[in-house]
C-alpha cells in the first residue's frame, strides 16, 4: 500500500505514462520507490534497478499515475487503489 492515499478523492484523473517526459517519468519513479514501505524482498537493489522495476510495473499496469487535481499533485499509485477510489466515488456520485 503506498503512502499517498486515494480514499474518498473524487479529483484523481489517471494519466497515462507514456505522455510524461523522461525527466518528469524519472521523478515520479523515484518519488514511488522511496516511499516507506516499498519492499522488494531481501536483495539489496541499486537505485537503477528499483527504478526498472517500478517501470516494468507502470508498464505492466499494476500501477498508475495519478493527478490529485484538488491538491495539484501528482502520484503513482497500485491500480488496486486507484480502482477502489473510483469504485467508492461511483457510489458516492449515485447517491
Amino acid at each position: 500500500m503506498s503512502d499517498y492515499h486515494t480514499e474518498n478523492n473524487t479529483d484523481l484523473v489517471a494519466v497515462p505514462w507514456q505522455s510524461l517526459s523522461d525527466e518528469a517519468l524519472l521523478g515520479l519513479l523515484e518519488e514511488y520507490i522511496s516511499r516507506d514501505g516499498t519492499d522488494y524482498g531481501l536483495e539489496e537493489l541499486t537505485l537503477d534497478q528499483k527504478v526498472r522495476r517500478a517501470k516494468t510495473e507502470l508498464e505492466a499496469g499494476h500501477v498508475v499515475i495519478v493527478v490529485d487535481l484538488k491538491l495539484e499533485s501528482t502520484h503513482i499509485v497500485s491500480i488496486d487503489e486507484y480502482n477502489q477510489s473510483t469504485k467508492e466515488n461511483s457510489k458516492n456520485d449515485e447517491n
